[in-house]
């Protein structure tokens, strides 16, 4: 991919770290989780706990849960809710065949203040069609040391990066599997254009940081 990859976002990104209460708090707030909103025509069973899954599914979950993160972080990981929709298999056929699928979002707390949201795509007969999307640790020969924000920061103050770190975001990336920390600068601007970088730090992994630039309009 090339290094200027066009990312259409606002000129400051904004703080992602979020807890389920700020969500439900706020609804105005429509998290798109596995390409789903939460909103729509689609929307068929709204759930509000883990019990309000069919009993034949809250197993599969479970292992899911357990077989991506590890017994170790698997603990720290709550339902938050989620929803059984129809879900079009293909939006551009002229004759759409819809599916039901749960579309289930998790809270993963990374430190007593800091959580991200996380999913899973499910069919009711049990096949996980997207697994949990956060990475999975239990591959590993030890469950790796997390990095919280306090720790991303002076890590990123080591690679030039300081100030007030407004423009945080914590992120996974299914293509490498990594849950990263991003922290963004503006390099340049000019009329409705904005340039700049961002510093990823792999929360599993801080030695492995790297950079990429971005565009952006205001």
């Amino acid at each position: 991919m090339n290094a200027w990859t066009r990312q259409w976002l606002p000129a400051m990104l904004a703080l992602t770290i979020v807890s389920g209460e700020a969500i439900a708090a706020n609804s105005d707030h429509v998290p798109l989780v596995c390409g789903i909103s939460f909103r729509g025509p689609d929307r068929q069973i709204e759930l509000q706990g883990s019990g309000d899954l069919p009993a034949n599914l809250r197993g599969v979950v479970e292992r899911q849960i357990v077989d991506r993160l590890g017994s170790r972080y698997a603990a720290d990981i709550t339902f938050d809710r989620g929803q059984l929709m129809n879900l079009d298999q293909s939006s551009q056929a002229k004759d759409r065949t819809a599916r039901p699928l749960y579309n289930l979002i998790y809270q993963f707390r990374l430190s007593p203040t800091e959580t991200i949201s996380a999913c899973i795509l499910l069919e009711p007969n049990g096949d996980v069609v997207q697994e949990l999307s956060l990475p999975a640790w239990a591959s590993g020969a030890a469950p790796p040391r997390l990095v919280t924000l306090a720790d991303a920061k002076d890590v990123a103050s080591q690679h030039g990066m300081s100030g007030s770190f407004k423009s945080v975001e914590l992120r996974y990336f299914p293509d490498t599997d990594t849950l990263e920390w991003l922290f963004s600068k503006k390099t340049r601007e000019r009329g409705p254009s904005l340039w700049g970088e961002t510093l990823h730090i792999p929360v599993q992994d801080p030695g492995r940081v790297h950079w990429s630039k971005w565009e952006a309009i205001r």
